[in-house]
């Protein structure tokens, strides 16, 4: 469900084969600090698992424990003392999909964020069912403090179960874990309509972790966990006999890293020290491989000759050379060039670049056969990307790295790669960028022209402009202050045709670029990079071009005002 724990899983757990277990497992536990403090759970199943019957808890003191919930009563630690910040809540209804991730956060939802930098997937506060007399537990008046520790730091136990709601049902655990010392741990074995758990005193525990460290699982399987049919567990396994000690272990948190040397997950490839480790940039929250990179990817040089297997894949030798062949990537650009192949047999054939002019295929077949999945973009809201004219999208698309070599069937590394995309999903428009182009590839100048009025953004208006390039140019558009700082770019791209833009205008008739009317379309509302409306006064509006035709490098600058309504 979350991007990194999903990557977090498979580089922890890499060399695991996915286990017979078959049930809900915790994944990973964060207890320190306060601000950190999440659970992961993780389906290793090939189905996806309904919640609305799951329940969580670290309630373990006195005689009112979960496993009397079928009773209604006498499940819940009552607010006194040492318990006053435990907890028994039950899940929504969502479903962990297979082989997926849940993150559920034991802090506020914007708690979380501010310390993880993206959201979770549940929070305890604001996403689970409260119980009646269990739930999050503060004060029966009170609301909970935003610093409240519901993870112990010292000793504690984290019990996930089930229960299918009928009274005659007793729970059952779904996973158990213990840390800081056995005084927490739960022993069923003397409770009426339940089975022998493990002795507390042979419970295993971890150790408490500290600052920035976490409890991960090395082992899905659960180690030497007693799976006789006989015990308290969802399928008859004793969860309170996992050798915890074997099958956690705990790692510095990866959340920081990537970029120190003496970091667990330090990449030397990094670009991002957020836990991602992400190689490229973080666009929508996915990290994104740079089309550079991507066809750049092999260790053999560019101009080297190296025939491929065929027209549409390398040979062994050639793809153990090139890393990302066949592998899935995410890649963001302008869409610059669209063509049918479909007729000849083919796919719908786009092609998107970055901001310093480098270009990669993007193949999306219309139908399904035996190498890929396919869907009929015509029969979809993407259907619009086929029509001309280009360069008003940035997409961001999501697929296998491959190759179409040709009839020559020589690999030309800046040419030949290509994305295929195989589910509707895997698109997406990131910015309609709006406007009409007209093609003039005679154009020599830079120029920009905003129109001459008097901006109100608190009115919601926008400021319409057009603006000039040559062919072959990379184009940037910023609003600068007086000062000289940077308030926003508006324009990143690259443009292989010269012409004029006109950004926040668009024809009537898209065959007529003369048939102009005023649109609310426009690259600029008054905002900063953060969102928040610029303050009164005099800006610039800055364009410079870097055509790579002759090497040089054009400016134009023209004067903008910022008004407020009175």
């Amino acid at each position: 469900m979350k991007f990194f724990f999903n990557f977090l899983l498979s580089s922890i757990l890499i060399g695991l084969c996915f286990s017979s277990t078959n049930h809900l497992v915790f994944s990973r536990i964060t207890i320190a600090p306060t601000e950190a403090e999440f659970v992961s759970i993780y389906n290793p199943t090939d189905e996806p698992v309904d919640l609305s019957d799951y329940y969580i808890t670290d309630s373990n003191i006195d005689e009112n424990l979960y496993y009397n919930l079928p009773t209604g009563e006498n499940f819940w630690s009552s607010n006194s003392g040492q318990t006053l910040f435990d907890f028994l809540a039950r899940f929504p209804d969502v479903d962990i999909a297979p082989y997926d991730s849940l993150t559920l956060a034991f802090q506020k939802d914007s708690i979380f964020k501010s310390y993880y930098n993206f959201d979770p997937d549940l929070s305890i506060y604001e996403d689970m069912i409260d119980l009646g007399d269990g739930t999050i537990s503060c004060s029966s008046n009170e609301a909970c403090p935003d610093d409240i520790e519901l993870l112990h730091d010292n000793s504690e136990v984290l019990i996930l179960f089930y229960w299918d709601g009928e009274e005659s049902s007793s729970v059952k655990d779904v996973d158990y874990f213990l840390w800081g010392s056995n005084n927490h741990a739960i022993d069923k074995s003397s409770i009426d309509g339940y089975s022998n758990d493990t002795p507390i005193e042979n419970q295993e525990f971890q150790p408490a972790h500290g600052q920035d460290f976490t409890f991960i699982r090395i082992d899905l399987e659960e180690g030497s966990e007693t799976q006789l049919g006989s015990g308290n567990g969802i399928f008859g396994d004793d969860e309170t006999s996992e050798n915890l000690l074997s099958t956690w272990d705990i790692i510095k948190s990866p959340e920081f890293g990537c970029t120190d040397p003496l970091a667990d997950n330090y990449s030397a490839y990094a670009v991002y020290d957020d836990g991602t480790c992400c190689t490229g940039q973080i666009i929508d929250g996915v990290c994104n491989t740079s089309i550079y990179n991507i066809i750049n990817n092999c260790s053999f040089e560019s101009e080297d000759p190296t025939n491929c297997a065929d027209s549409y894949s390398l040979t062994s030798s050639q793809a153990e050379s090139c890393p990302l062949y066949e592998e899935t990537v995410t890649a963001t650009g302008i869409l610059v060039d669209y063509f049918d192949v479909t007729p000849y047999g083919g796919p719908h054939s786009f092609t998107i670049s970055d901001e310093d002019g480098y270009r990669i295929e993007i193949s999306i077949w219309p139908d399904s056969n035996e190498y890929q999945n396919g869907f009929d973009i015509t029969l979809t809201e993407l259907n619009k990307l086929r029509n001309f004219p280009y360069g008003n999208y940035i997409i961001q698309v999501t697929g296998t790295v491959g190759v179409f070599c040709g009839d020559d069937t020589q690999l030309d590394i800046q040419t030949d790669w290509d994305i295929t995309v195989e589910y509707e999903n895997d698109i997406t428009i990131i910015e309609e960028i709006g406007g009409y182009f007209v093609e003039d590839n005679s154009i020599s100048e830079t120029s920009i022209n905003p129109e001459p009025v008097v901006l109100i953004p608190s009115l919601g208006e926008t400021l319409d402009y057009t603006y000039t390039h040559p062919t072959n140019s990379r184009v940037i558009i910023r609003i600068f202050d007086l000062s000289g700082r940077v308030i926003t770019t508006l324009v990143d791209k690259y443009s292989e045709d010269g012409g004029t833009w006109f950004n926040g205008i668009n024809p009537i008739d898209s065959s007529n670029p003369e048939s102009w009317i005023n649109s609310d379309r426009s690259s600029w509302d008054g905002r900063d990079h953060l969102g928040q409306i610029v303050s009164p006064g005099t800006y610039l509006m800055h364009i410079e071009s870097y055509n790579f035709d002759n090497s040089k490098t054009a400016v134009d600058i023209a004067p903008i005002v910022i008004g407020v309504a009175k």
